[in-house]
């Protein structure tokens, strides 16, 4: 009987474990594949801005997802590396149909959209670098979430909602990978940490969250999930808490003070106000023996060191 030798060469390159150039190969020919068809898709909403042309348009759009999917698909080669190529060619198909599904869903503007983050976009849009950064718009949004409003704001012939949607995606791919790894401290082998990681951004709160509503709880799910991870793993990195009394609970703060496995048994008090806001910060030392400084940053409250070990088990705590 007659060897089809293509085709055993075929099935024994699909089958075997891909080096790490190429990984790289796949990692590029899948995000240029990728682009192309974001490129092409439907932005209904290009046809309000004359800044650029449709075609200029189309290709900053097919650049910022062909980012997104790029950064997506090689944290999934990383943690896959030891999958078989042909694994690697479906992660790659179904990471791309998840993310155009997204796309498709830029168009819709919601209530809440349309009601405040259009308009601080437009208020910022008005001010200049420095005054948008010392000015609190009033937002129930932290300052960090802000400056990347303002950020939006100066790319005024592109459509403000698709940056903040695009903003929300990118940040599933870091809750997503939080995720894999979480599973990966469980459960053995690269499969299942990589179906958690899809089965995380198919999510119906995730997508229409996102993609969908243009909301914005995906960044503050993802670093406390990271931050979970890299306690259980005991990473020697620091995390930034910002402590507001509307964030954190001062009383309850205190009272996990006493706990040996809390906050490392640092002295914790309520601290002054802050720049005449009227609020009350709870301050925590870092581990180090050294006081917290309220550094008064415009609008900002007090910053504070914590290990991540500390903020998973406080995290831990409050949820």
């Amino acid at each position: 009987m007659k060897k089809n030798v293509v085709s055993d060469a075929l099935r024994t390159g699909l089958n075997r474990r891909p080096g790490r150039a190429l990984r790289l190969a796949l990692l590029v020919l899948a995000t240029a594949v990728f682009f192309v068809f974001a490129r092409y898709a439907r932005y209904a909403k290009i046809d309000e801005f004359s800044g650029y042309k449709t075609g200029q348009m189309q290709v900053i759009s097919g650049v910022i997802f062909a980012a997104i999917f790029a950064v997506s698909y090689a944290v999934q080669l990383r943690a896959g590396r030891k999958l078989p190529v042909y694994m690697h060619v479906l992660l790659a198909v179904l990471t791309g149909a998840v993310l155009l599904a997204k796309i498709s869903l830029l168009d819709y503007v919601s209530d809440d959209y349309d009601i405040f983050l259009s308009n601080w976009i437009y208020e910022y849009s008005q001010m200049g670098w420095k005054e948008g950064l010392g000015r609190y718009i009033g937002s129930d949004y932290t300052p960090p979430y802000l400056y990347l409003m303002q950020i939006i704001s100066r790319m005024k012939d592109y459509p403000p909602q698709y940056l903040v949607k695009a903003i929300s995606i990118a940040f599933e791919v870091l809750m997503c990978t939080a995720l894999m790894k979480l599973t990966s401290l469980r459960v053995k082998g690269d499969g299942a940490p990589l179906l958690v990681y899809h089965i995380a951004s198919l999510l119906p709160t995730v997508v229409f969250n996102g993609a969908y509503w243009g909301q914005c709880d995906v960044i503050y799910v993802s670093f406390c999930l990271m931050a979970v991870y890299m306690g259980l793993t005991r990473r020697s990195a620091v995390v930034l808490v910002v402590a507001d009394k509307r964030l954190f609970d001062v009383k309850m703060v205190q009272q996990l003070h006493a706990d040996a496995g809390v906050l490392r048994c640092d002295e914790v008090c309520l601290g002054q106000r802050f720049c005449g806001a009227g609020r009350e910060v709870a301050q925590v030392a870092d581990g180090r023996g050294h006081q917290i400084q309220d550094t008064c940053h415009w609008e900002l409250p007090p910053v504070l060191e914590i290990d991540a070990a500390q903020l998973a088990t406080f995290a831990a705590v409050c949820l």
